[in-house]
């Protein structure tokens, strides 16, 4: 049986984090990187619903998926 991890970094800048690799500071995310491939997408703000993501994830119609939980997270709180 194969195993899939999807990573997702919302919001994150794919060239930082090419640049920690580089330097040595994410040894496990290197390794992810070299095992397997990288998709980048590029939304403006607040394009995309909270919704969306479960269908795009998994590759399943709207109708197949059932998103338990989905926080967004308020800078202005810290929660």
């Amino acid at each position: 049986m194969s195993r899939t991890v999807l990573l997702c970094v919302d919001g994150g800048d794919f060239r930082v984090a090419q640049n920690l690799v580089a330097s040595g500071g994410m040894p496990v995310t290197k390794r992810l990187l070299e095992q397997g491939s990288v998709v980048h997408m590029t939304t403006c703000a607040d394009v995309m619903e909270p919704s969306v993501w479960g269908p795009i994830l998994s590759g399943q119609p709207v109708g197949n998926v059932a998103l338990v939980h989905f926080e967004e997270f308020d800078p202005a709180t810290m929660g």
